[in-house]
């Protein structure tokens, strides 16, 4: 049986000559003000130098999507997640810090889409090819599989994760947007735990 897995990269941000222009032209929409992409500058240089994991998935090749990453590099991530949040169109903690900090220090932030940051400033470092530690050091992000069955369908489900309610709404989003998966179903078993059903 064919098998092909989404592979988990080791990363770092290599953001140091990331310019305002740079960020203007990553918006397909009206980008925001000069102000804003300037606090964005800052969080992006503030990034350089870091390690994370992450994915690169088909709806978005030109990016790879942040996954996970250490204790020693979440204050980077936080204060970058936090500045992207002050987009006023699709921002949830718009001027609202200490909120924002509070639910972040106790694990309780649920972002409203996933991180993606252009390769042309990711550094790779080496494919992570341990599942096990994965597991260890993924807590907020996904692992996904994909697998031809003997029929060649392209099933698509999720290792050994528990899953938030947002997280596996989010990951039904992803399923039925993409048009080379079968129907998936997301759902709850009587243990508690999410399934992907096929």
């Amino acid at each position: 049986m064919e098998q092909r897995e989404l592979q988990l990269y080791q990363l770092k941000f290599n953001t140091a000559q990331m310019t305002v222009e740079t960020i203007r032209d990553m918006y397909t929409t009206m980008p925001p003000a000069n102000e804003e992409l300037e606090a964005l500058l800052k969080a992006y240089h503030n990034l350089h130098g870091n390690e994370f994991l992450g994915l690169c998935f088909g709806y978005a090749s030109d990016s790879w999507s942040i996954h996970t990453w250490n204790d020693e590099n979440d204050d980077a991530i936080r204060d970058f997640v936090y500045q992207i949040e002050q987009d006023e169109m699709f921002g949830t903690y718009h001027d609202a810090r200490e909120e924002f900090l509070s639910k972040w220090a106790n694990g309780e932030y649920e972002p409203s889409a996933s991180w993606h940051i252009p390769k042309a400033f990711v550094e790779v470092i080496e494919p992570f090819n341990n599942l096990e530690r994965a597991k260890e050091q993924i807590v907020e992000g996904l692992i996904a599989m994909e697998r031809l069955d003997d029929n060649k369908n392209l099933h698509t489900y999720v290792i050994e994760r528990d899953l938030t309610d947002d997280q596996a709404k989010q990951l039904q989003q992803l399923f039925l947007a993409d048009e080379n998966n079968n129907a998936v179903e997301i759902r709850k078993s009587e243990q508690g735990r999410w399934e992907a059903v096929y």
